[in-house]
């Protein structure tokens, strides 16, 4: 993860994330190795008051064949996609407890 805060508000990351088998297998007479992929992540995080956050994103999924043969589908497509997220967070109430 790296990341960088340009300002006050706001801050850029980049998350790589890596999956892999804790074992290789054999599945109808496929050997299959343990490494299945990496993902990107590229998020922008902006918090406009201490109630409202949102975040973008966009995401990209480098499988390899070994994913392919779990999973299906063809490893050499390209996997990518993207959001928005609005979190809204407001309290409602608040009582410190006292002994």
């Amino acid at each position: 993860r790296a990341g960088i805060t340009p300002g006050k508000n706001y801050t850029f990351t980049l998350d790589v994330h890596s999956f892999a088998l804790a074992n290789a297998n054999n599945v109808a007479a496929k050997k299959i190795g343990k490494d299945l992929g990496r993902e990107m992540d590229l998020l922008f995080d902006y918090k406009p008051s201490p109630v409202v956050a949102i975040q973008a994103g966009y995401c990209m999924m480098f499988a390899t064949t070994n994913m392919e043969l779990i999973k299906g589908g063809d490893a050499a497509n390209y996997n990518a996609w993207a959001y928005v997220m609005v979190k809204v967070s407001p309290t409602f109430f608040m009582h410190e407890f006292t002994n």
